[in-house]
């Protein structure tokens, strides 16, 4: 008998009993299944573990549930979305909620939505009939919820974080994950076979061959200053206001975290002193990394330009001493001054708090190390693991990494370590398992767009089709690539599109594919979308040279030329190969196009660049064929004709 079956014959026959709502409904069903499928997960074997049921454990769950894969979600809490029921404490969100773009192409709408999950099907699914996420038929109207986006929860454009937690709930059930909650991991081993042998705190053990830890970064970073163990930290200090009215507040940190806190007391307090270590603030909208402080949260730094009695300083943490008068209660804090120990300046008044907000680090301490083969090697300070490019453990195989902890690779450069950006890795890692690790797993999806030299115009509309659509690559800028194969064997060539590949991997996968084709010879051509540096100073006038390139306001933000985009811009390179005896790729050639004010590059955009992809594919094409011709099997190193491309085309 089915569960619904069941609960009808539950409530048939009461008056008292009311219809539920379609959502009620769905709980309440996804909760008794839960329940008796969980009953027989006691210390199972699973193909796949996941450990955490945030959004980057929920996005793998998605995939690994499409594809039909024996896995199971391991949460320690009660509910799903743990982090984001207590943070950001003040409960306003960074991640942006932009919910109209104009179009209702799917990708589109993604391209701008920083807190949805990805629900497209597995490549392995029955139900994947694309090969292109962008493809014109994908479009919100065409999913099976329209729940499953973000925007039906909350209209504002800094949403809140007790929305998110809705939508992940909802996320959870609507795709039937399997999660089992309750189950605090406390070791994490390997036993003799090699598979992971995953301890809860119950003493029950589960087994999995692939392990992949989406837990997060679960432990505050300490201050280096001594005596500061007994300082208040962004977890624990209040969020009411009227316990701070006219106190003095030192906030320890210059992240989002430290100026969130801030500018949330600002109004009550006496003054706010922020205290960072040496070196410039990172600020967004000045470095374009999401992880950088935002203005939402910005308000000391007007606050402290405009001298309101609040104030930014930069010390060495390492040199502080941290000392509470016991008389007064208030907060002295000292530092070197050549040999000796004084009260600095700015803390002669005194605080009545110090509240730590040095954000957080990854937990290490379920990994045993003593055993052989779990050493986990961490990374920037200890705060995420090192990974390779298909985001598996440098020193255990088979460990894979999901959600925030994917961000070693781009950490203070692009979008990996936050939702809309981890989202496309974790759907990349998934490919990336399917196609290498599962016996009938599907392959990366492909298709084809040129089989001859001519069909130069087909590959242009294909990759610029992408640069105004695509959100995976416009999210992950500089660390996910489409890979455009250019494919020879015999006298056959033709032309494979992959989308979203991870660079630090681009190589290797390409070897694979090629090898695959039964090719005699490949090169491929990589489109990413990154922002630039911007004029240099030297290409600069001589009474220009003082002002910072950076300067979002700068006359000279917005470049002329591809090379000169300080904005989100494509870039194509190409690589060439060699023949099957030395699949080596090698960088050729590069062509930037120019940054548009709308990212709009194909004809719509009413600039040059289909002309501007068109010549240099007509290029590579020629070369790529000459290659083929002319060099044997035996060639190494460059071949003559490569010779005939420029190394940079300016855009």
């Amino acid at each position: 008998m089915c569960i619904r079956d069941r609960y009808q014959r539950r409530v048939r026959g009461r008056s008292d009993f009311t219809m539920p709502s379609a959502q009620m409904m769905l709980t309440v069903l996804w909760t008794m299944a839960q329940l008796e499928w969980l009953a027989a997960t006691e210390g199972s074997w699973h193909k796949y573990l996941v450990i955490g049921a945030g959004p980057g454990g929920l996005q793998m769950a998605h995939y690994l549930e499409s594809a039909g894969r024996d896995y199971l979600v391991l949460e320690k809490e009660p509910a799903v979305a743990s982090f984001f029921r207590e943070y950001p404490r003040w409960r306003k969100l960074i991640s942006l909620n932009k919910r109209h773009v104009g179009t209702d192409l799917l990708d589109m709408n993604l391209r701008h939505d920083w807190n949805s999950l990805l629900s497209d099907p597995s490549p392995s699914s029955p139900a994947s009939r694309h090969n292109s996420s962008t493809d014109p038929e994908i479009r919100v109207g065409t999913l099976p919820d329209p729940r499953l986006l973000f925007k039906e929860f909350d209209k504002q454009l800094w949403p809140s974080a007790d929305h998110l937690v809705e939508y992940l709930e909802n996320y959870a059930q609507t795709q039937h994950l399997r999660i089992k909650f309750k189950t605090h991991v406390a070791q994490i081993t390997k036993d003799d076979n090699g598979d992971f042998a995953c301890t809860a705190s119950n003493g029950r053990v589960y087994r999995s061959k692939f392990l992949i830890m989406a837990t997060g970064l679960g432990i505050p970073i300490e201050p280096l200053a001594r005596r500061s163990e007994d300082l208040e930290h962004y977890s624990n200090a209040s969020v009411n206001l009227e316990e701070y009215e006219g106190q003095r507040v030192l906030v320890l940190g210059r992240g989002n975290a430290a100026f969130e806190f801030s500018s949330n007391i600002l109004g009550s307090t006496h003054f706010v002193h922020m205290m960072g270590q040496r070196g410039r603030v990172k600020i967004a909208w000045e470095n374009h990394y999401p992880g950088a402080v935002r203005s939402i949260h910005a308000q000391l730094l007007e606050t402290y330009m405009l001298k309101a009695m609040d104030i930014m300083q930069e010390e060495n943490f390492e040199e502080l001493f941290m000392d509470r008068d016991p008389d007064t209660g208030l907060w002295k804090v000292w530092g070197r001054d050549d040999d000796e120990m004084s009260v600095l300046e700015t803390s002669v008044p005194g605080y009545h708090r110090i509240i730590s907000c040095l954000g957080w680090r990854m937990d290490t301490s379920v990994f045993d190390s003593t055993r052989a083969g779990i050493r986990i090697e961490m990374v920037h300070k200890n705060k995420y693991p090192r990974v390779n490019g298909s985001y598996e453990s440098s020193t255990v195989k088979n460990l894979f990494f999901a959600g925030t902890l994917m961000h070693s690779l781009d950490f203070q450069k692009a979008s990996g370590g936050f939702l809309h950006g981890f989202r496309y890795l974790i759907r990349a890692l998934h490919r990336h398992l399917e196609e290498v690790e599962e016996e009938d797993g599907a392959a990366w999806p492909a298709r084809v767009v040129g089989e001859r030299v001519e069909d130069i115009e087909l590959v242009t509309r294909a990759i610029l089709w992408r640069v105004d659509h695509a959100s995976g690559i416009y999210q992950v800028f500089g660390f996910l690539a489409d890979v455009i194969l250019l494919l020879h064997r015999g006298d056959r060539f033709w032309v494979e599109y992959r989308e979203e590949v991870p660079v630090f991997s681009m190589d290797v996968a390409t070897k694979r594919w090629c090898i695959a084709a039964g090719a005699d010879r490949c090169d491929y051509v990589a489109l990413t979308m990154e922002y630039g540096e911007g004029p240099s100073r030297k290409e600069l006038k001589e009474w220009e040279r003082s002002k910072l390139t950076r300067d979002p306001f700068s006359p000279h933000r917005v470049g002329e030329t591809g090379r000169d985009s300080h904005f989100l811009h494509p870039i194509l390179r190409y690589y060439s190969g060699q023949q099957s005896s030395d699949r080596e790729f090698h960088l050729r050639s590069t062509l930037q196009l120019p940054e548009h004010p709308l990212t709009v590059w194909g004809p719509e955009g009413g600039g040059d660049g289909q002309d501007l992809v068109e010549e240099f594919l007509e290029l590579v094409f020629v070369a790529s064929q000459l290659a083929a011709k002319s060099c044997s099997a035996e060639s190494t190193g460059r071949c003559s004709p490569l010779e005939l491309l420029p190394w940079e085309f300016i855009g």
